[in-house]
């Protein structure tokens, strides 16, 4: 199934987006219709026009209009020089406005401008004819003074004058109760001259700030293309709130005319470059093509017969193709930022409509009563700085969850080295002992056991008394038990016993003893180190030698099996004898037991031994695999 062009959702966003922007275009006309429509002010439509080069108000030459008048420089050439004029005259009653101080109320006004009323100037924008006022956007009030009001029909007359190579128009003038048209005069001077400059002058300030940012970081062109946007954003707002022209007011007019396209095309420039759109140098470079077509053949047309039009939509048209390749690339590979700037770029579209829908040229509609261009670059700004702003709050994000990642991984190794530095301190530790047992050891084989061995041969010769070489026997044995303690066993508990049997076995066989061997594959004792491995064999032996000196058996049985005792794993190691057995009462006597229960206890382990007159003597010693 093919996929689709664009995704319901991605519709749906279009169309609400589309009617948001066209509610809030038309909204404020409608509103401000209806309160024209009040008995309060009085919006004037029928005027007299005159073309008079003249200081003084015209007396004959007057003809019937409409107002507002535009397009007037073309009709006031034919007749005049340089600087050339323009006359409205119209009449009025107070009485059919309304009981109150009133005022006169006029906009769009290109671009000197003196009102009289009654034959007496009451307002005056410009000192003289050669002054560069740009008052085409400017809202002007004219309070009309009650002295200079009359009884019955009242005459105001509108002079507006420019340079030979600007234009002229009369724009709309209402007359109304004072209080009323102040409102509207304030809200008009906001959103035409105090709401642009504010908005340019910070947009400017942040152009600045974002052109430094880009010095620093010279690897992202967005910052650039923001900068060159707010850059050229600002020329061409300018003379929407300069009271007056910085240079010749002509050239001036001009470069915020052509400004608008290089305005567009880093706009755009920026969008492409930002949502990284495939091909986006073509784009780029295509873009600024166009655009440089656009204001030569504007300039052309411009000086061969007057019209410009066709250039104003040559670049909404732009827009509207960018605009397309940025929703393609929001179908195939959707990001936050596509429906963020792609709403802003719509919304610069409609707004540009809207102006282009009530320029003097098209006259198409009054729409919200003021132009909105002014505001396109700040609210560009904010956009594409949210935009911005989300990346680098996400690139923080990133650093921060990095700086963690790293702060875990440094106290992994951190962890690793002290592991391993410990390791190698218990390995020295544990060579150390090492060599020191194999010293002890071989010191005592050497020294101790050679000079028993020698004293137990030296007794037998000199035929000493048995009680005398059993005592040497003896101390070799425990010499030998003790040297088997000291070698390393690994918790080896089997190979501890099998030592002990290989060492015994001798004895055993003096003694006339037969041994069972019953030891099954036990897991190690990894606590069991030399001095624990000395203490369980001590309590082996002792009960091997209690065998020895009171049995009386003929058999004697060494075993071991992995055992449980209470719930825990351990091992169970028993030695067990056919001899007499006795008494159970007779279990506390002795030393010898209570040695073997306390070496058993400090062992963790437990001990027991149970023995019947005539069924011998089973001695059990349980030690558990872990100990804390």
């Amino acid at each position: 199934m093919p996929k689709p062009f664009l995704k319901p959702q991605v519709w749906v966003f279009l169309i609400l987006t589309s009617l948001a922007c066209f509610v809030s275009i038309n909204l404020p006309a409608m509103v401000s219709a209806q309160g024209a429509a009040r008995g309060d002010v009085a919006i004037i439509k029928v005027a007299e026009l005159n073309f008079t080069l003249s200081q003084s108000i015209p007396i004959t030459g007057w003809m019937p209009t409409t107002l507002p008048a535009n397009s007037l420089a073309e009709r006031a050439r034919q007749g005049q020089a340089e600087t050339v004029n323009a006359w409205a005259r119209f009449k009025f009653d107070p009485v059919s406005v309304g009981n109150g101080r009133l005022a006169l109320y006029t906009e769009n006004n290109r671009e000197g401008l003196v009102i009289f009323l009654n034959g007496t100037e009451i307002l005056r924008n410009s000192e003289g004819d050669q002054s560069r006022v740009m008052g085409w956007n400017r809202p002007y009030l004219a309070p009309l003074p009650p002295s200079l009001l009359r009884a019955g029909t009242n005459e105001i007359v509108v002079r507006v004058s420019s340079k030979y190579n600007l234009n002229l128009s009369i724009g709309q003038v209402n007359i109304g109760l004072q209080q009323v048209l102040v409102q509207h005069y304030n809200k008009q001077y906001f959103l035409r001259i105090a709401g642009p400059f504010a908005a340019n002058v910070t947009m400017l300030f942040l152009t600045f700030a974002v052109l430094i940012l880009w010095f620093v970081r010279r690897e992202e062109p967005t910052l650039l293309w923001i900068a060159l946007m707010g850059v050229f954003w600002f020329i061409r707002n300018y003379h929407f709130f300069a009271y007056e022209a910085p240079f010749e007011a002509r050239l001036f007019l001009e470069i915020t005319y052509y400004s608008v396209f290089f305005a567009c095309a880093a706009t755009l420039s920026f969008c492409a470059d930002f949502l990284k759109l495939p091909r986006r140098r073509v784009i780029i470079i295509t873009m600024f093509g166009l655009c440089l077509l656009l204001s030569i053949g504007r300039f052309m047309s411009v000086h061969s017969h007057g019209y410009d039009g066709l250039y104003n939509f040559g670049s909404l048209l732009i827009s509207v193709g960018v605009t397309g390749l940025m929703i393609q690339s929001w179908r195939d590979n959707p990001t936050p930022d596509h429906p963020l700037l792609i709403s802003a770029v719509i919304l610069i579209i409609l707004l540009s409509i809207h102006d282009l829908g009530r320029s003097a040229s098209v006259n198409f509609w009054e729409g919200m009563g003021f132009h909105a261009q002014p505001y396109v670059g700040l609210i560009l700004f904010a956009v594409f700085l949210v935009s911005i702003g989300r990346r680098f709050v996400e690139a923080l994000n990133g650093v921060e969850q990095a700086n963690l990642t790293l702060e875990a991984r440094v106290e992994t190794v951190r962890q690793h080295l002290s592991d391993s530095e410990r390791a190698r301190r218990e390995l020295e530790v544990q060579n150390a002992i090492e060599s020191e047992r194999e010293r002890l050891m071989r010191e005592m084989h050497d020294g101790i056991g050679s000079n028993l061995v020698t004293a137990l041969a030296i007794a037998k010769q000199a035929d000493e008394s048995p009680r005398t070489i059993h005592t040497l026997q003896r101390a070799i044995s425990d010499l030998k038990i003790t040297l088997d303690s000291l070698a390393p066993v690994e918790g080896d508990m089997v190979a501890l016993l099998a030592n002990f049997r290989h060492r015994l076995e001798p004895d055993l066989r003096e003694a006339g003893l037969k041994c069972l061997w019953k030891v099954e594959l036990c897991p190690p004792l990894l606590w069991l180190d030399a001095v624990n491995a000395l203490q369980m064999l001590r309590i082996v032996q002792e009960a091997i030698s209690n065998v020895l000196a009171h049995a009386k058996a003929n058999v004697i049985e060494i075993g071991a099996k992995p055992s449980q005792c209470d719930g825990e794993d351990g091992i169970e190691t028993w030695i067990s004898d056919d001899g007499i057995g006795f008494e159970q009462s007779n279990d506390n006597i002795g030393r010898g037991l209570g040695n073997m229960r306390a070496r058993a206890a400090s062992l963790g382990g437990t001990f027991s031994r149970v023995s019947k007159p005539g069924t011998g003597t089973h001695v059990v010693l349980w030690l558990p695999l872990r100990r804390s």
